[in-house]
């Protein structure tokens, strides 16, 4: 076989002349064989994982300081639960600095926590909800109500000691 551009002997399979470099014929295209990619089934990723579990551990937390508290405010100052109101003159004498301060303590617990505690366990159950985790769901319901329970006890804690009988 001849080149027709240069005119030069070539071979017969070749594609390009070795002389002048011109295309002599089409390159054969490669059979390419589609490549089969197997695909893992992906996790679906929990999101409400992590925020229930944290929200639910600091309601427990939380909760417990404040039941905590609250019960030794009420030790302190032996309180009863359905007794007479128990903050008097002569009761602040009785109880000396560290009960004073207890109580401070116990007040503060009352007060301040409480819409903490309360709002991160309700927060948390919320979440909690949503997991497909169920540990999880589990731990957001026993947050849930122990913060629950533990803002009733603050409220009838409160008006207790503050009001009067409850």
């Amino acid at each position: 076989m001849f080149c027709r551009y240069c005119g030069k002997e070539v071979l017969d399979q070749a594609y390009m002349c070795p002389s002048c470099g011109s295309m002599l014929k089409e390159l054969p295209s490669p059979i390419v064989e589609p490549i089969q990619i197997e695909e893992k089934p992906q996790k679906k990723r929990d999101k409400y994982k992590v925020p229930a579990m944290v929200l639910s551990i600091v309601a427990i937390v939380l909760s417990g300081i404040q039941l905590a508290f609250v019960l030794g405010t009420m030790s302190t100052l032996g309180v009863a639960l359905f007794g007479s109101s128990v903050v008097g003159s002569d009761d602040w004498a009785a109880l000396g600095w560290l009960g004073v301060v207890w109580f401070a303590y116990g007040v503060w617990a009352l007060i301040g926590l409480s819409p903490f505690s309360t709002a991160t366990g309700i927060i948390g159950f919320c979440f909690g909800r949503k997991t497909e985790n169920e540990k999880i769901k589990k731990l957001s319901i026993v947050a849930f109500v122990l913060a629950i329970i533990v803002a009733v006890c603050a409220v009838f804690v409160y008006a207790f000691i503050f009001v009067g009988n409850v």
